[in-house]
């Protein structure tokens, strides 16, 4: 399943505005075809291409098209070029059909890795436990493990300019199957930068930092979007209830009342 995704503050956008201001007729028609229009180039990888015939098949409640498209151009919600119309910003926002195909790749990769992880370790159970059987006894004791115990992966500590490196997210994303993974990958991706987020002693104002500054330099522009979610897996700071004044406090009250 594809997703088309739009910003939260889309209503309020500059763009919005101006189309409901100066094409106040069409509008409601014109923000369905550029919905319409979002879904399509997502579900077909178009990089945010479409054609003005495409675009107007797209709504077929919808029987004059042209001045609808007309406004979209005019407001800056499509661009047009002499190649045809591309959706403004599309890939600042949704991932390429580049990065899907990776991401895509990787998750195959990944999957097929921890298959014949699995087969092996079955196949060498067999195999380990007919020879120790063979050799002595006491092979098949569980071998005395010294240290601490370290499970999953290391990840790269902390940026002291409080910015997680690069090479953290594209790991996680190779794992995890990035932005254009299922649900249950996409937690997963939420948790694993939660876990080295919380690292910090301010693990809030990191995160909102690094997301920041990555979706500025258009490095990870689609990590914007998982910021309220990984934001749920960092510690919240809970003020402690009010406590009721004592008496001798409500008495220095009412004695300051007086005078």
């Amino acid at each position: 399943m594809e997703w088309f995704r739009v910003e939260s503050v889309f209503p309020e956008s500059e763009k919005v505005e101006k189309l409901e201001q100066f094409h106040t007729r069409l509008f409601e028609k014109a923000i369905t075809m550029w919905v319409f229009a979002g879904c399509y180039c997502a579900r077909n990888s178009t990089d945010g291409r479409i054609s003005e015939r495409q675009l107007a098949r797209l709504v077929p409640t919808i029987k004059r098209p042209k001045p609808v498209i007309e406004a979209l151009i005019s407001c800056g919600l499509i661009d047009h070029d002499h190649d045809g119309l591309t959706m403004h910003d599309y890939l600042d926002y949704n991932p390429s059909k580049t990065d899907k195909e990776k991401w895509r790749d990787d998750n195959r990769q990944r999957q097929q890795d921890f298959r014949d992880r699995k087969r092996n370790a079955l196949r060498n159970g067999v195999t380990n436990g007919v020879t120790n059987e063979e050799v002595t006894e006491g092979c098949n004791a569980p071998p005395v493990l010294s240290g601490p115990v370290r499970s999953g992966r290391e990840e790269e500590p902390p940026q002291p300019n409080g910015l997680l490196p690069l090479a953290v997210w594209q790991r996680w994303e190779q794992e995890f199957g990035g932005p254009a993974g299922d649900f249950t990958s996409q937690l997963k991706y939420c948790k694993a930068v939660a876990d080295v987020v919380n690292q910090f002693p301010n693990p809030q104002e990191v995160l909102d930092s690094t997301v920041t500054a990555y979706f500025k330099a258009k490095k990870r522009p689609t990590l914007r979007f998982f910021a309220a979610d990984i934001g749920d897996h960092l510690p919240r700071t809970v003020k402690p209830p009010k406590q009721p004044p004592t008496p001798e406090q409500q008495w220095r009250d009412a004695e300051a009342a007086k005078s």
